[in-house]
C-alpha cells in the first residue's frame, strides 16, 4: 500500500523534494534556470526551457510547496536565489555550493562545506560576523561553523 504523498506535512515533502532535485542536479538532468530565482518562479511560472526535464518540473513543484509552507516571506531573487530560499533544506540536496566573497574569500555551503546554509543565510544578515567568520574559515579551512547561538554576533565554531 502507498502513502499519498500530499497526506504527509508539507516540510517532509520539502526535504524529499530538495533530496531529488539534488540526486537529479547530479545525474545532469538540469534546468537552464538551475538554482536561480526570478520573479516568474514565485508567479509558478514554468521555465523557457526548450524540453521540460525533471529537474525543471521538480523546482517548479518545489516552489509551490514553499509557498504553501510560507517560505517566500524573505526571498532573494538572483543566480542562487533558490538555493537560499531551500535555506532549511538545502543539506539535503547533498549539494556544495562555493561562493565567491566581496574580501575575495571563497565559503563552501552545503554538507561538504564549512557551514549549512541556513547559517548562511543568517551570516548574510550581519557583514559584519561574516567577515569574522569567513576569516576563520579562511585561517582554518577544515573549520565547520556548527550553529549561531542567539544572534549572528555569536558563533560556535
Amino acid at each position: 500500500m502507498t502513502m499519498d504523498p500530499t497526506s504527509q506535512p508539507i516540510s517532509e515533502r520539502l526535504i524529499k523534494g530538495a533530496m531529488k532535485l539534488g540526486a537529479l542536479w547530479r545525474s545532469k538532468r538540469r534546468c537552464t534556470l538551475g538554482w536561480s530565482l526570478t520573479p516568474e518562479d514565485i508567479c509558478m511560472e514554468p521555465c523557457k526551457c526548450e524540453v521540460q526535464t525533471d529537474f525543471c518540473r521538480g523546482r517548479l513543484l518545489w516552489i509551490t510547496l514553499a509557498a504553501q509552507n510560507g517560505q517566500l516571506a524573505d526571498v532573494e531573487f538572483g543566480d542562487y536565489g533558490l538555493a537560499l530560499m531551500m535555506a532549511r533544506q538545502w543539506d539535503a540536496t547533498g549539494l556544495t555550493i562555493t561562493f565567491s566573497m566581496s574580501n575575495g574569500g571563497e565559503v563552501r555551503v552545503g554538507p561538504k562545506g564549512s557551514m549549512s546554509m541556513a547559517h548562511y543565510r543568517e551570516l548574510l544578515k550581519d557583514p559584519q560576523s561574516a567577515i569574522s567568520i569567513l576569516a576563520l574559515i579562511k585561517a582554518f579551512p577544515k573549520a565547520r561553523v556548527e550553529g549561531i547561538i542567539d544572534s549572528p554576533k555569536e558563533v560556535v565554531v
